[in-house]
């Protein structure tokens, strides 16, 4: 097994990057898209729905493209 400290901080960001590509695939809605995380408070609804669909747009070119890289499209 490997002790230096190189070595473990890379195999933590391996596991790290698999697990977030886990929850990436587990958390894309059947649409192909992913869920915004937050909103604005109810504040502004008619351009927090603009805004909304941009960046739902924005998550699904960003998580295919890092799925893409890990070979899993």
């Amino acid at each position: 097994m490997h002790t230096c400290a190189c070595y473990m901080r890379m195999a933590e960001l391996f596991e790290k990057r698999g697990r977030c590509r886990i929850y990436c695939l587990n958390t894309q809605l059947a649409d192909g898209s992913w869920n915004i995380g937050w909103s604005w408070g109810g504040n502004y609804p008619d351009e927090w729905a603009i805004s909304k669909n941009w960046w739902k747009g924005q998550w699904i070119i960003q998580n295919l493209l890092y799925l893409k890289g890990f070979g899993r499209l």
